[in-house]
């Protein structure tokens, strides 16, 4: 049984092998089979279903690639990274690319500065190189979004967004050789001036539906050498031929007119041409001299007779057969013979200061003979690093330089970093006006940082310098007494979701101490309520026991001055009759005196008439003189008439004791009637005042009622505030770079919320984006200058107070412009559906401040000087907002 179990298990082995070896073949016909999509104009739109209105998810470059899914009406259906996806017929092309036994398919060439080459067919797998601009490498394959191409003696993956394809035996360029060289067997049969004021198309063949191969740019001049019905074969610098358009340019035969005193054709030899040199425009003059006035410009690989040399300048004829000089720092010169090689000798130095490179690599760097990385033998030699040479041209990503051992060569931007020439850059003085932006915020956002340099150029990253701006405007904007928030203040990388997020949680962070201060109030307001209202029930409860206590003492009160009333009757009945018993004593005492004085008399008169005994007469001497004793009869009339005096005196001590005690009696019974009035006035006035304090505690209830329920709704809206200021901190936090959190589609109502919230901080805060600007083409000779852009919103959210914005764009344009002295922008306010401007409702701009990738802008953008002329700009046009 085991044998036999073994055996199936080895066939059951076997024949998963042999099916997953058929899926492989299967997987790879398929892959084969895989129809493809290419973009054929410059930068499409990648839209979310097959409408003109539907939403854009990407703009994308023209030669990306992504699998074809199917067709709806104009569109075609695609699988852009993993996600449906549709893209119209009028700007897309489908093709089948092969992809049998590893055999090449086609090319492709590099069109970044930098791409990067991986082992697998993802973004996420390893980057095992690096190509850059212009490299070209054999396809053998696609897989999904990725190219499968010969990487030395492998085969590796490079996505199609950073590369342009030419399917094999197309015709593409990159051969190195051109069977159209006719330098030999055509004549010259008159020239042709690019007559366009921006440039003009350059085509392979003699029609408008041929491939365009160059541009032409206005002023350059083209050897024709025949016709094919609307079009001139032209001879480029390269001497390949070519087809240009006669509504796109002006014809001279070459004979030539002659009209001009200054025509040389007959008078002057042709010693050699000039080809222009320089990533721009080059100043033709009237002499030979800088100080020359300029009287024409000259483009890139424009192309001048020359009939003479004088100093550093070449004479040359121009298409008006008159003549002009160029300085030889900005053309490349080729003799007479035809041969087009350079002279033996390079041309002397430039006067002109174009600046220098550094080399910016660990140990090398390779100069060449040709301004191109596509072919290894015009590598002439190595630089060390942090060498430093003269620039005396620019061309496409390249540096020409000086150098003592090689002459002059080329150097590729990314192993250099440019330093632009030094000149006199004063800034004139400038003055803040303090409190001039009291009261306002500004959140300012310096693009990129990080892992995330921005615009690369010339060795130069966008992120150092808007962070630079950045740390400037907010030192002005301060001492303007501004609030100045920042995304970040060193070379860190916030994410774009993230950037907002600080503005919104700034703004959150605002309205919940503004909703804390509202329930901090109302507490207040119910702690004072509630101490009147404990108040008034404490004067309630006083008045209540007030009236029970004046009821009860009234009663009291009455009671007394019933008693009282009935003393004073009976003091009043003793007063009478202590009065009775005065008079009484008073006749008494005059009855018992009279008494006394009658018998004393009686008494006299008999003594007088009765002569002594001679025993009276006989008596002592010495007591002759003294009264005689009373008898006992006026003894007892004396003790009458004292016994009457003292009754009297007694019935006068009890009329003062009744008169006392009646006046007593009275005044109790006054204080008695004054208490009774009081309290009487108490009984009277307790109802109105009951129902008034009553009423007023209803009242203060009520209030109190009233901010319990306001409190309840604020501390609801405080704890909503809260939240949603949680939720933007947890995101910054996060470090999260997509829809996540806060910004997920599920929340999107919390966010909506968070912008409702926002108009009512619209006239105090505004965020402000710095950037510095790239085209993304290989040369820029013609976009420079400020750009400012805002979003007016779509079905996203329509809440946003686009007036404010476009004001606010505006406002700081008027000021930033003039104060950077960049060339004007011929579009420069726009909208756009940025990030940092979409996820948040404030007041919200993005500032491009020049272009990295042209090369005079960059040499101010680079400037310390020119970052404070930015500042001041950004300064001026917010005082000009707020005013």
């Amino acid at each position: 049984m085991k044998v036999k179990g073994s055996k199936v298990l080895a066939i059951l082995l076997i024949a998963v092998v042999f099916l997953i070896g058929m899926e492989l073949n299967l997987q790879n016909e398929v892959q084969a089979a895989q129809q493809m999509v290419r973009i054929t104009k410059s930068w499409v739109n990648i839209r979310s279903s097959a409408s003109l209105n539907s939403s854009v998810i990407k703009v994308v470059p023209m030669n990306s690639t992504y699998p074809y899914k199917g067709q709806t009406g104009d569109f075609y259906q695609i699988d852009f990274n993993g996600r449906k996806a549709y893209v119209h017929k009028s700007v897309s092309e489908k093709f089948t690319p092969s992809n049998s036994s590893g055999n090449v398919i086609g090319k492709v060439t590099i069109n970044v500065s930098v791409g990067n080459i991986r082992n697998a067919a993802s973004l996420s797998s390893k980057v095992i190189g690096q190509a850059y601009r212009n490299q070209t490498f054999d396809v053998v394959g696609t897989s999904g979004s990725f190219y499968k191409i010969k990487y030395g003696k492998t085969t590796a993956y490079v996505h199609n967004s950073i590369v342009k394809y030419a399917a094999a035996g197309s015709g593409g360029s990159g051969s190195g050789s051109s069977s159209n060289n006719s330098s030999k067997n055509e004549t010259v049969i008159g020239k042709v001036t690019i007559d366009v004021k921006t440039v003009a198309n350059i085509r392979s063949g003699a029609s408008l539906s041929s491939s365009v191969i160059a541009k032409g740019y206005p002023g350059q001049v083209y050897d024709v050498i025949g016709k094919s019905g609307d079009f001139y074969k032209i001879k480029l610098s390269s001497s390949k031929t070519a087809y240009v358009h006669n509504s796109v340019v002006k014809f001279s035969s070459s004979s030539g007119s002659g009209s001009s005193s200054n025509n040389s054709s007959k008078n002057e030899t042709v010693i050699g041409k000039v080809t222009i040199d320089v990533k721009t425009v080059a100043n033709i003059r009237s002499g030979a001299s800088l100080n020359s006035s300029v009287i024409a410009k000259g483009y890139p690989g424009e192309v001048y007779d020359v009939i003479g040399k004088s100093g550093d300048f070449y004479k040359i004829k121009l298409s008006s057969s008159k003549t002009a000089y160029v300085h030889n720092s900005v053309v490349k010169f080729s003799s007479s013979s035809g041969s087009g090689s350079s002279s033996p000798k390079d041309p002397p130095p430039a006067t002109e200061d174009l600046g220098k490179v550094k080399v910016n690599v660990k140990t090398v760097a390779n100069v060449r003979s040709k301004p191109t990385l596509a072919d290894d033998k015009t590598v002439v030699g190595t630089v060390k690093a942090g060498e430093q040479f003269n620039v005396v041209a620019f061309e496409g990503e390249f540096f020409k330089i000086n150098t003592s051992k090689y002459g002059q060569v080329y150097i590729h931007k990314s192993v250099v970093v440019y330093i632009p020439p030094k000149g006199e850059d004063q800034l004139p003085s400038f003055t803040v006006v303090p409190g001039s932006l009291k009261g306002k915020t500004v959140i300012l956002d310096a693009g990129h940082g990080g892992h995330s340099p921005g615009a690369v150029h010339f060795g130069h990253l966008e992120k150092d310098y808007v962070l630079s701006v950045a740390l400037k405007t907010k030192a002005l904007l301060e001492q303007a007494g501004a609030n100045v928030i920042m995304t970040r203040s060193s070379d860190v990388y916030v994410g774009l979701f993230a950037r907002s997020a600080i503005a919104n949680r700034y703004v959150m962070g605002l309205e919940v101490a503004k909703r804390q201060k509202a329930v901090d109030d109302n507490r207040v307001q119910a702690s004072a309520l509630t101490k009147e209202l404990n108040n008034l029930n404490n004067e309630m409860s006083q008045l209540i026991q007030q009236y029970d206590t004046a009821e009860q003492e009234l009663a009291d009160v009455n009671s007394a001055i019933e008693q009282l009333n009935q003393d004073i009757l009976q003091a009043e009945d003793d007063l009478k009759a202590a009065q009775n018993r005065v008079d009484e004593a008073k006749a008494e005492l005059a009855a018992a005196e009279q008494a006394l004085e009658e018998y004393r008399e009686g008494k006299q008169d008999g003594d007088g008439d009765e002569p002594g005994d001679g025993e009276g007469e006989s008596g002592d001497g010495d007591e002759s003189g003294d009264e005689d004793e009373p008898d006992e009869e006026e003894q007892e009339l004396i003790e009458a008439v004292e016994n009457a005096q003292k009754a009297l005196e007694e019935a006068e001590q009890a009329v003062a004791e009744c008169e006392g005690r009646l006046d007593d009696f009275n005044a109790q019974l006054e204080d008695l009637k004054a208490q009774k009035a009081q309290l009487d006035d108490i009984i009277k006035n307790y109802p109105q005042k009951h129902t008034n304090l009553q009423n007023a505690i209803n009242k203060k209830n009520q209030q109190l009622t009233q901010l319990e329920t306001e409190y309840q709704t604020l501390k609801t809206q405080l704890d909503r505030a809260k939240y949603l200021e949680q939720q933007c901190k947890a995101y910054i936090a996060s470090g999260s770079d997509s829809r996540t959190g806060i910004y997920a589609t599920a929340n999107k109502k919390d966010l909506e919320e968070i912008f409702e919230i926002e108009k009512a901080y619209q006239d105090q805060v505004v965020f402000i984006s710095i950037h510095m600007n790239a085209t993304g083409l290989a040369q820029n000779t013609t976009r420079r200058g400020v750009q400012v852009f805002y979003f007016q919103g779509n079905s996203y959210y329509n809440g946003y107070n686009v007036s404010k914005r476009k004001t606010l764009a505006t406002k700081l344009y008027n000021k930033l412009h003039p104060a950077m002295g960049l060339p004007a922008n011929s579009s420069p306010i726009n909208t756009a559906n940025f990030s940092v401007l979409r996820e948040n409702n404030l007041p919200a701009v993005l500032l491009e401040l020049g272009y990295m990738d042209n090369i005079y802008d960059l040499q101010e953008l680079i400037k310390d000087t020119t970052h404070e002329k930015a500042a001041r700009g950004i300064y001026q046009g917010l005082v000009d907002y707020f005013k």
